[in-house]
């Protein structure tokens, strides 16, 4: 089965948002299947508003390993920082 798109009602209570109400701070580090994802939008980093929208504080979201390198994320900067976009794309592609 292919990805379904997910739809929250963001109008609705959740149990992420009923943990900021008792006082806790939320996160979210690593890949996430908060919402669908449709080509749309090149940087992970685009949707974090949606996300602080369904109760998340702090976030740190990756994407998965084949689409590490296209599309940006924190993560992704590191790496360009590093100057190791290239090694990681030739490693992938060896393994794949």
């Amino acid at each position: 089965m292919d990805n379904s798109p997910l739809i929250v009602n963001l109008g609705l209570g959740n149990w992420i948002r009923q943990l900021q109400t008792v006082g806790y701070e939320t996160s979210t580090f690593g890949k996430t299947h908060d919402y669908s994802y449709n080509g749309a939008y090149p940087d992970k980093r685009n949707m974090e508003g949606y996300q602080h929208e369904l109760g998340i504080d702090v976030i740190d979201e990756i994407p998965g390993p084949r689409t590490l390198c296209k599309l940006k994320s924190y993560l992704h900067q590191e790496i360009e920082k590093a100057r190791l976009v290239n090694d990681y794309e030739s490693n992938l592609k060896e393994k794949i």
